[in-house]
């Protein structure tokens, strides 16, 4: 209570320093201490801030990661849940592009302010990823948050799109997953029908028989399910569509690239 009223000190004075003074029911900044100046980080700049923090752990050493990296079972159930909540976002409403770093980041602002305790819980999530990149599902989680090798927020919202379809086609039989669990599985046949609804039409016949086979490839024993042609874990499954979606729209570009050299006879452009 004391540092909040601090910080509260703090913001109503800043007009004595040359910043705007804060008005009655302005939402406030939070005061971030720093070795050299104190900082206003006003909900505008969280965007940005969020990289920020994410790119100092980045920074940390491993043995220091481990101390502030969340629990293994803890992290794959907030990934399980995050998923959950956006596929439920994107299923409302029509985007392009969904900022996982920042997602996070605004949860925690929201549910506990933008001050220190948020910031350990975003870091807790980022160093936890760090730390278990030998975890598939964690793996590809820590792609979405640009941790290494990393995708952009268009390939989340495509991946969100593919994991909407598989919720709710009932193809196959449905295999209990727990929020838990550090592989989720899903039907084989329910993973075909995935790859031809958003694949099949964008690839010439050859290339997608060529893929159907690999997803075949994945396919696991000894997983106690109801489904009789077998299944496969989701995240190498999901992994595998994004790498082709992927080549496939750059082979698509590149494409439309040679049709406009091409058609360019005077070499003006």
């Amino acid at each position: 209570a004391s540092g909040s009223r601090k910080e509260d000190q703090l913001n109503d004075s800043s007009d004595s320093r040359g910043e705007r003074p804060i008005r009655s029911g302005q939402r406030r900044g939070t005061i971030v201490m720093n070795a050299k100046r104190r900082q206003t980080i006003f909900p505008r700049k969280k965007e940005k801030y969020a990289h920020t923090l994410r790119n100092k752990v980045l920074k940390i050493s491993t043995k220091a990661l481990k101390k502030i990296g969340m629990q293994r079972k803890m992290l794959l159930k907030y990934i399980t849940i995050t998923y959950a909540d956006l596929t439920q976002q994107v299923g409302r409403r029509e985007t392009s592009n969904v900022d996982l770093t920042n997602h996070i980041y605004d949860q925690f602002t929201q549910k506990y302010g933008t001050g220190k305790y948020a910031e350990e819980k975003f870091n807790a999530i980022v160093g936890g990823c760090l730390t278990s990149m030998e975890v598939k599902r964690i793996a590809l989680f820590g792609r979405f948050l640009e941790l290494r090798e990393s995708y952009d927020g268009s390939d989340l919202v495509w991946y969100l799109r593919c994991l909407h379809y598989l919720e709710k086609c009932k193809i196959g039989v449905d295999v209990k997953n727990n929020e838990y669990d550090e592989i989720h599985f899903i039907p084989f046949i329910r993973a075909q029908e995935a790859a031809k609804y958003f694949l099949e039409r964008r690839m010439d016949h050859e290339s997608f028989t060529s893929f159907k086979a690999s997803i075949e490839q994945l396919k696991v024993t000894g997983v106690k399910s109801a489904n009789s042609q077998g299944v496969v874990p989701l995240d190498d499954f999901m992994e595998a569509m994004l790498e082709q979606s992927n080549l496939v729209k750059h082979i698509t570009s590149e494409n439309v690239r040679d049709l406009f050299v091409s058609a360019d006879l005077d070499g003006n452009g």
